[in-house]
């Protein structure tokens, strides 16, 4: 599925019938939870196949969205239904995408709103990254400086960077009628 188009039902009904003819594989082009499809074909998507790291290819130039083209296999029964990642956290995905520094392989935690692509791990990176970011948001004819010359864009700022921590919550939870994704969190807290 490539790029599909954002609040629409389109991909969910292109998903539902690949699962209906016995479909194992998935390849989808765009940026999850993002400015593609929508949370019901995520739903679908993540009850019935699990996308792993190594299945995760970004594409760096696809404007300013953070898409990527993600591999997703099918489940088989025991797992059906409990997508998580290696730590066991079903509130990420891999297809969320990782740090835009070359190097760092760690996911993702915030996402810039003016270009999407540019993706971080933490201040270190972001503060790493500055001349790559200063280009890519230059391209969009978008300024990263203020006039008197200092950084205007701020890392911790959620008008300039979106916690994807947070994304990736709210949309298991919208996803989640029955509220079993809240019940998980309340259990996972009363552990710690």
């Amino acid at each position: 599925i490539c790029y599909p188009p954002p609040s629409n039902d389109m991909a969910r009904g292109a998903l539902s019938a690949h699962i209906a003819n016995g479909g194992r594989t998935v390849m989808h082009i765009g940026e999850w939870r993002g400015l593609t499809g929508d949370a019901a074909f995520e739903a679908l998507l993540t009850r019935n196949f699990s996308c792993r790291e190594w299945g995760v290819t970004p594409l760096p130039l696809w404007g300013t969205d953070a898409a990527y083209l993600t591999v997703w296999k099918k489940k088989d029964g025991e797992e059906n239904g409990n997508a998580r990642d290696a730590a066991g956290d079903d509130s990420y995905s891999p297809a969320l995408g990782y740090c835009s520094i070359d190097r760092c392989a760690e996911r993702a935690r915030r996402r810039c709103r003016y270009a999407r692509l540019l993706q971080y791990c933490s201040r270190e990176c972001y503060l790493k990254d500055f001349a790559r970011r200063r280009a890519v948001l230059a391209l969009h004819m978008i300024s990263s400086r203020t006039l008197e010359g200092d950084e205007s864009m701020k890392y911790e700022e959620d008008c300039h960077f979106m916690n994807l921590d947070d994304i990736a919550t709210s949309n298991i939870e919208s996803n989640d009628s029955s509220g079993n994704a809240r019940k998980r969190r309340k259990k996972k807290r009363r552990r710690r």
